[in-house]
């Protein structure tokens, strides 16, 4: 079942005195339930096309349909502006409550719930420059956790941490996913981690972009990351390249 169905979307951008298109004819089925990554070059609209289904943007043309009363969160690429420095960690995380009117109280027993349920330890009273990158990143991704979305935006999440702490995040976006029963849309431009996480991944060509192909990933959940040296890994990410590479073509700069 579609919670999410995009159809011919148009974007372009003025910039410099002329028309760059960047989204051209972009389609796209998103499944309840599915973990979906969205792998392209950087700057072919990746990002563009996650503003549009959040609202952020708004597209030239075509159709961006979702279920009525779809709960959507964001969480963005740069968890140091995503934020705020002067709040503890507690007050960052239930944030999206406090601007729906919650009563204190409720608020931090939602977000104490969300990380017993998780089975994550936090530091609730510390303030963002106390913890790590990784802390940090996850603080954010709890914000986006604590309104209960139904639909989970994640815009290359983890490319500002080093490689330990990424594959112990995409772990635990992982167990998130399974454990809340999210719909996941999870953009990167790193093969590897777009094979580590998806159930199917949408290959995006240069701009102006359009996805040129819908990889069905059948290997088999929980995943690890040492799976990464995996025979069944290594097939799927070359099917992944051949098809990314020839949509790229010759040109460097």
């Amino acid at each position: 079942m579609s919670i999410l169905s995009i159809k011919n979307l148009k974007k372009s951008f003025f910039n410099n005195g002329r028309n760059v298109e960047v989204l051209d004819g972009v389609d796209l089925e998103l499944e309840r339930g599915e973990f979906l990554v969205i792998f392209g070059p950087n700057g072919c609209g990746k990002t563009t096309l996650l503003n549009i289904i959040s609202k952020l943007e708004n597209k030239d043309s075509g159709e961006v349909i979702s279920e009525k009363s779809l709960k959507t969160s964001f969480v963005f690429q740069s968890y140091r502006e995503a934020i705020f420095p002067w709040q503890r960690v507690i007050d960052n995380i239930a944030f999206p409550l406090q601007l729906k009117g919650v009563p204190k109280s409720e608020r931090y027993d939602k977000v104490k719930s969300l990380i017993g349920s998780l089975g994550l330890k936090v530091d609730l009273q510390a303030y963002p420059y106390e913890l790590s990158g990784g802390q940090q990143q996850m603080v954010a991704i709890l914000r986006a956790l604590i309104i209960q979305p139904d639909l989970l935006l994640l815009d290359e999440p983890f490319s500002s941490l080093d490689y330990k702490t990424t594959l112990l995040m995409e772990e635990k976006i992982l167990e998130i996913w399974e454990q809340l029963h999210l719909t996941i849309l999870f953009v990167t431009h790193e093969i590897d981690e777009a094979v580590l996480l998806s159930s199917r991944i949408a290959l995006m060509s240069d701009k102006p972009s359009r996805i040129v192909k819908m990889i069905e990933n059948d290997l088999q959940y929980p995943r690890h990351w040492s799976m990464v040296g995996s025979e069944e890994f290594s097939n799927l990410k070359q099917i992944a390249l051949n098809t990314f590479m020839s949509n790229l073509g010759s040109k460097i700069i």
